[in-house]
């Protein structure tokens, strides 16, 4: 197996087990919880925080600058919000997880080609000591930017604590009153905060932008260049993912 695809095999694991503790589909029907661990017990007691490259979907074309735009306002977020942290270096994170796979001969179950779980969470321990180490971190802050589900309701949908009109034309609408309702695909961000023993302490998605929009013959995708334009959404999502972690109240 080559190096790259190793790396790539590695990367989709730090979020197994991890990323089932966020909820990926529409925003649920009560307040959701961000907090695993009450925000009181660990807050105030972190000292520095690993943050980790952010994740974006396998297949979103021109991923860099997506990348560079979020990982920019993650950690000026941070930074507004008093929290101390390292940026952790994806050529750093990739050496460790090639190490630790080649030392454990692999991830995966060789009988059912499942990831195991008591490997996978080994190997998440053995990171989060390298950067205690390191960096004197207490904790590492996983983000990654997921597709998701959303439902819609007369062309208007809602998801992890945003909205978007997906009607794409509005002349129709109003001349005929067509209006759509149901499922579609659509993106938002999501953070992990665990400490050092993998306990995780705080998970949440925020939603971004649909991905597809509704036409006169069903859904269409948005196209590429579209996406993540409208700085707006963009640092809505992170401040829905991290200020309930940071303590910022929302302005009514």
């Amino acid at each position: 197996m080559s190096k790259k695809i190793t790396i790539r095999l590695i990367k989709a694991v730090i979020f197994f087990g991890l990323s089932l503790l966020i909820t990926g589909c529409g925003g649920p029907k009560v307040v959701y919880d961000p907090f695993k661990t009450p925000r009181d017990q660990f807050y105030p007691h972190l000292k520095k925080v690993a943050l980790m490259p952010l994740k974006v979907p396998s297949n979103l074309e021109d991923p860099d600058p997506v990348k560079e735009k979020f990982e920019s306002l993650l950690r000026r977020q941070l930074s507004d919000g008093g929290l101390t942290f390292v940026v952790v270096p994806s050529e750093l994170e990739d050496s460790i997880s090639k190490s630790y796979v080649e030392e454990v001969g692999g991830l995966y179950d060789p009988n059912t080609g499942e990831i195991d779980k008591e490997k996978s969470k080994n190997w998440r321990i053995k990171l989060y000591s390298e950067f205690q180490t390191r960096y004197d971190a207490d904790a590492v802050l996983f983000s990654s930017i997921k597709v998701v589900l959303a439902d819609f309701d007369n062309d208007k949908a809602k998801w992890h604590g945003t909205s978007q009109g997906v009607g794409k034309s509005k002349f129709l609408k109003g001349l005929l009153g067509v209006s759509h309702s149901g499922t579609l695909r659509a993106l938002s961000l999501g953070v992990i905060l665990s400490d050092i023993n993998d306990t995780t302490l705080y998970s949440i998605y925020g939603g971004i932008e649909v991905l597809e929009k509704m036409g006169p013959s069903g859904s269409q995708p948005v196209p590429r260049n579209e996406l993540f334009t409208d700085e707006k959404r963009n640092l809505k999502a992170v401040h829905l993912v991290l200020d309930p972690l940071l303590g910022i109240k929302k302005e009514e």
